[in-house]
């Protein structure tokens, strides 16, 4: 255990690393918020990958269980989020065909949920939205309208769709300080790289086409009256 106190695991030889083996354990109270460190070995690769394990009460809150009739010597705990450490993760980033701005607040939303900020993470996919919407020019007074104003820019009713679920889980974290799951925060990055692959990436990739085909028609036309 790391947090929120160093355990160190007994060795092979029975001793600790303070060199206390022999001594017995010092009686500890019940913590409800623990960090595990586990190192885990591939039999097939035989490579290491590290990753702390977040232990919380596996009720709402410490709070509200005090607050009912349930006893604290009943709730269990649950691990709430896993986060390798090793070998370390690339953060998520945008293609480049997108907007500089937009890329930018989706890397530091990209940073903060690698790091377990996911409220932050909501926040910044949100702000990257916004981007994409100011680089459309996308007429409205807020950001909804503004999203909704994307169809007029040829943008598709499912992508409008997904660019108002970043909108909202940004919404709750800024006005609300909702909490999200890890896999609610990875959808939400998920939907914005869609969005910029069909919005910017694949257009980009037609028009290379078509220039290509342009080349190719050139030549064989500087052929042929040759």
């Amino acid at each position: 255990m790391v947090f929120p106190e160093l355990i160190p695991q007994r060795s092979a030889s029975g001793m600790d690393f303070s060199a206390v083996g022999s001594s017995p354990e010092p009686e500890r109270k019940r913590v409800w918020r623990k960090v595990e460190e586990y190192v885990l070995e591939c039999q097939l690769c035989e490579k290491t990958c590290v990753f702390f394990a977040h232990w919380g009460p596996d009720v709402p809150s410490v709070t509200e269980a005090l607050q009912s009739d349930q006893r604290m010597g009943e709730v269990k705990l649950k691990v709430t989020r896993l986060q390798l450490t090793y070998p370390s993760q690339q953060n998520r980033a945008l293609h480049e065909a997108a907007p500089l701005k937009m890329r930018e607040m989706f890397h530091e939303g990209a940073r903060c949920e690698s790091a377990g900020a996911l409220r932050a993470a909501a926040a910044m996919y949100r702000a990257a939205v916004e981007e994409l919407c100011a680089d459309k020019q996308a007429a409205g007074g807020n950001l909804f309208e503004k999203i909704e104003g994307l169809t007029a820019k040829g943008v598709s009713p499912e992508i409008v769709a997904d660019l108002h679920e970043a909108r909202t889980l940004g919404n709750w974290s800024l006005h609300d300080g909702l909490s999200f799951s890890a896999g609610e925060v990875a959808d939400v990055a998920l939907l914005i790289e869609e969005a910029v692959k069909v919005v910017y990436v694949q257009p980009q990739e037609r028009a290379a086409l078509r220039t290509a085909r342009k080349e190719r028609r050139d030549q064989h036309r500087a052929k042929q009256k040759s």
